[in-house]
């Protein structure tokens, strides 16, 4: 989905990261993270929100985090 919407992706999971939070006062979580790459042009928020959503529903998870930034190619 992400290579044909952006012409390519790069996923960081050769050892997945793990995360670590407390979700409350006594229990911390642990998951393992991968991260997923793109660059576009544009940022265009209503895909982002559909394809964060879709996400979530495929792998079963309460939030994915999607992040922007701005970067300028040399």
């Amino acid at each position: 989905m992400l290579t044909s919407k952006f012409g390519g992706v790069t996923a960081h999971s050769n050892s997945p990261a793990t995360g670590l939070w407390k979700e409350n006062d006594e229990k911390i979580v642990k998951d393992k993270i991968i991260i997923y790459e793109v660059m576009a042009d544009d940022l265009d928020r209503m895909w982002w929100a559909f394809f964060k959503g879709y996400m979530e529903k495929l792998f079963q998870q309460d939030e994915i985090v999607i992040r922007a930034s701005r970067i300028e190619l040399m």
